[in-house]
């Protein structure tokens, strides 16, 4: 009988506590890894939440800015005029303020341009963000 014959991982009692421990560390850094990446996907996808809402805000302030008569527009600046709360989808409320501001300037066309921007913006993990759109409105003649 040959001696590599004898000797078979089959006939092995079991593993040693050191061939554990490897195993254990290896799973855990593993897993880790894998831990910290959803941490990561997580803080993402809240943020990306909370700028696809701001947006829609945004755009239903816009909207309704484009429906006003033109010449209903005053110029200046209005601070905080929608305060909205919004539960997310992980059970967190947020608060999201918005300021529209018109302004009015001469086109080269003749008429008057008038600039509204609405700006929608609240605080996160990160601090106050913050999103902003602009459109330009005038009156054909």
């Amino acid at each position: 009988m040959n001696n590599m014959d004898s000797y078979s991982i089959f006939k092995s009692r079991g593993l040693t506590v050191i061939e554990t421990l490897i195993a254990i560390l290896v799973a855990s850094i593993t897993l880790g890894a894998f831990l910290s990446t959803v941490v990561v996907g997580i803080n993402i996808t809240n943020t990306s939440n909370n700028v696809t809402i701001a947006t829609c805000i945004a755009q239903g302030l816009m909207e309704n800015m484009m429906d006003a008569n033109f010449n209903t527009l005053e110029t200046g600046f209005t601070d905080a005029t929608t305060v909205r709360r919004v539960v997310n989808y992980n059970g967190d409320t947020t608060s999201y303020q918005s300021n529209i501001c018109v302004s009015t300037s001469p086109s080269p066309l003749g008429t008057t341009l008038k600039q509204i921007t609405v700006s929608v913006y609240w605080i996160g993990k990160n601090g106050e963000t913050s999103v902003q759109l602009s459109t330009l409105r005038y009156i054909y003649f």
